[in-house]
């Protein structure tokens, strides 16, 4: 028995297979890997699943489809555990050298981001017929019978039920979390890139973990670019701008998010740089340290802005009960 490329301290999770590791068949040619007879749907293609992949798990209900790819609740047979594995055409995900190996960029990252609570983690990945990869990652939510676990689908839930978005400890909770988790990563280099309530996904105990690192970005110097929400400053073109206080903006936007379950900040008025003062639902405002607290984290000028994430968590709004 040989086991598949993962860190050591994920060994529990190892993928094994008797006949090849994943060294000899990830090579970049065509059919240069044992297929099997599991074929899954994505965008139209069927795309033929490797044996190491199909003999360790079963694939059941999709989670979410979308432009980079499909997400599937699946299940390791020997346990039973359940997980999550996401089928990302060749096309749209960019591939680096990894010890000597051809390796999506965002399983490079990962497995280069010492594991954190809040962070999902990559147990494995291969390739996939036709120029497809795969990745397994655990799986976190409230399971395949209520499949949408993001924090968009969260948020929509509660505004349905309540007719308003989170409490203040609710919200308290689910920033800790997200914000320790951008700590780790920017301690690391790493920033996610992409930050939004869909690549949030959340369980019924209120933990989080962020998901979703096509986008991600290991910079020496924070510049760059911060995904599907921007900052004001991404409007003044040609001019680099730094991912710390950039990546504060998304976080207020989140942030604002979770009381009012709705996204004010589009484009136009971003551009226009037309903000002004956060306002909130009269029936659902937080308190007036909280809405300092998201004012600030939302100034149109970076240099006004707190200037890292950890500075955020030592805001005395999270010292609260």
């Amino acid at each position: 028995m040989t086991s598949l490329n993962v860190r050591p301290e994920d060994s529990e999770k190892t993928i094994v297979c008797d006949t090849i590791t994943l060294s000899e068949w990830v090579t970049g040619r065509s059919h240069s890997y044992p297929e099997s007879n599991q074929v899954v749907a994505h965008r139209g293609i069927n795309v033929t699943l490797p044996l190491q992949v199909s003999a360790e798990y079963t694939i059941q209900t999709k989670l979410a489809s979308g432009t980079f790819g499909s997400v599937f609740y699946g299940e390791k047979k020997s346990t039973s555990r359940p997980v999550a594995i996401k089928i990302v055409e060749a096309s749209m995900a960019k591939t680096v050298l990894y010890n000597g190996k051809k390796t999506p960029k965002e399983a490079a990252l990962l497995q280069k981001i010492p594991l954190h609570p809040n962070i999902i983690n990559l147990i494995d990945w291969a390739e996939a017929y036709p120029k497809h990869w795969v990745f397994i990652f655990e799986y976190h939510g409230y399971g395949q019978d209520k499949p949408k676990s993001t924090l968009r689908h969260y948020l929509r839930d509660i505004a349905r039920s309540r007719g308003q978005g989170l409490t203040e400890n609710e919200a308290r909770n689910i920033m800790r979390q997200l914000l320790a988790a951008c700590s780790h990563l920017e301690k690391h280099g790493v920033y996610h890139g992409d930050l939004k309530l869909g690549n949030v996904v959340i369980n019924p105990e209120g933990n989080i973990k962020l998901i979703d690192f096509g986008l991600a970005v290991e910079v020496e110097r924070g510049l760059g670019r911060t995904g599907s929400i921007f900052p004001p400053e991404m409007y003044d073109y040609c001019i680099p701008y730094e991912l710390s206080t950039a990546q504060i903006w998304v976080l207020g936007a989140v942030f604002y998010q979770l009381f009012e379950a709705t996204n004010p900040f589009h484009e136009e008025r971003i551009k226009s740089k037309a903000l002004g003062p956060v306002m909130f639902n009269r029936y659902n405002r937080p308190s007036n340290e909280c809405v300092e607290l998201i004012d600030w984290m939302l100034k149109v000028e970076p240099n006004h802005r707190p200037q890292s994430v950890n500075r955020v968590i030592s805001h005395g709004w999270f010292g609260c009960v």
